[in-house]
């Protein structure tokens, strides 16, 4: 099994506490803040996999300001479904945050703009899922104030 830090916690892959109990003796105790979540999916493969466990800091966005790039876990909201095959006793989804408010974000084909500019996405594994129809164009779109795309 993997382990990997997280960045923060800030309030598409999915997530579940890891209850203390079943954290290997060979993981370093938590700090104040921090929280350890077990990967349940592999939407944010190759970075993470089902299996993997990530430990993140909640106190981290309370002296900083979330940038593109930035690894976020998000709670998902009641109203909406959890992914297919996720096992979540809290709903919890680790994405990666693409712009910050004020820029513009895009995608052609399969590269990725914000402000105009390419942006590098060594990670990203374009591939459709089964039954979704995807288009490979999107937007432009200006991320409003105190708002982020991920």
């Amino acid at each position: 099994m993997r382990s990997f830090p997280a960045i923060a916690l800030f309030v598409g892959l999915s997530v579940a506490p890891a209850p203390q109990s079943s954290q290997p003796e060979h993981d370093p105790p938590l700090k104040p803040g921090e929280v350890s979540f077990a990967i349940t999916a592999d939407s944010m493969a190759p970075t993470f996999i089902s299996g993997d466990r990530i430990i993140s800091d909640s106190l981290y966005y309370k002296s900083h300001v979330p940038r593109g790039g930035d690894l976020i876990i998000l709670k998902v909201p009641h109203d909406q479904p959890l992914p297919e095959n996720v096992i979540s006793v809290q709903p919890m989804l680790v994405k990666r945050v693409v712009a910050v408010g004020g820029d513009v974000v895009s995608l052609k084909g399969k590269r990725l703009q914000v402000n105009g500019k390419d942006v590098p996405e060594p990670y990203a594994q374009y591939e459709p899922s089964e039954g979704v129809v995807e288009s490979t164009d999107f937007g432009p779109i200006k991320v409003p104030p105190n708002h982020f795309f991920v």
